[in-house]
């Protein structure tokens, strides 16, 4: 089970009110999409060109990824310039808060011959940095193909994901991930790939603590900080 999802989506939407209950349906089974799954670690090979202000990085990255439900996450990579390992890791997945976010269903649509849903976010607090956020959700297994992340300082993160299954599981086989942030002269473009997968090995909550979280942030901390 594998596709290639390269599609922008930019919404621009006014007047929402609070979470629908179709987008919070939609989110409430993607999170049920692998039952039995507690905890997996996995290699990740990152190949990344990033550009900000005139420092120009081109490195390739390799670590270990941890995941445990629900919506820890912690990346280890070796390596790389001392300078980009300072930012945040865009490389792991968090479904979005619903208690956060004003939604809406936008209809569906047609990616690579599967069939999606839109989902649009927009944050209830006009102090976050986050404009809006857009979802593409397969309709047919519940997994997040795109994520376009639109911040208020006219800032972009694009996410776009491939899976696959290994053993009983649906996990990630690649995330792309392109950055603009024309205010900071920043731009990243990058793709990590997934491999070696170790599924249930009851991994301890610690791992995962203060001081992991410092040096690896998830998407949506990312999200919440530039």
């Amino acid at each position: 089970m594998k596709w290639c999802l390269g599609i922008g989506l930019l919404l621009a939407l006014t007047g929402l009110a609070s979470a629908d209950e179709q987008t919070e349906r939609i989110f409430a089974r993607a999170r049920t999409l692998n039952p039995g799954l507690q905890d997996f670690t996995a290699q990740i090979d990152i190949n990344m060109q990033a550009d900000m202000g005139p420092i120009h990085y081109k490195p390739k990255l390799q670590g270990t990824y941890y995941f445990k439900q629900a919506d820890k996450h912690k990346l280890d990579l070796n390596g790389g310039p001392k300078e980009l390992r300072k930012y945040p890791s865009i490389f792991g997945f968090n479904y979005p808060q619903m208690e956060r976010f004003n939604s809406t269903t936008q209809g569906e649509a047609v990616l690579n011959g599967r069939p999606v849903f839109r989902c649009h976010l927009e944050p209830k607090w006009n102090g976050d940095n986050i404009k809006s956020v857009d979802y593409l959700v397969d309709k047919e297994n519940y997994t997040v193909a795109q994520a376009v992340t639109n911040y208020r300082n006219e800032g972009v993160l694009t996410l776009d994901f491939e899976y696959t299954r290994v053993g009983n599981f649906t996990v990630f086989e690649s995330l792309k991930a392109s950055a603009d942030f024309p205010s900071m002269a920043a731009t990243a473009n990058g793709e990590a790939r997934y491999s070696h997968y170790a599924f249930n090995q009851n991994l301890p909550n610690s791992l995962f603590g203060p001081a992991g979280k410092k040096v690896s942030l998830s998407v949506n901390q990312v999200q919440g900080r530039l």
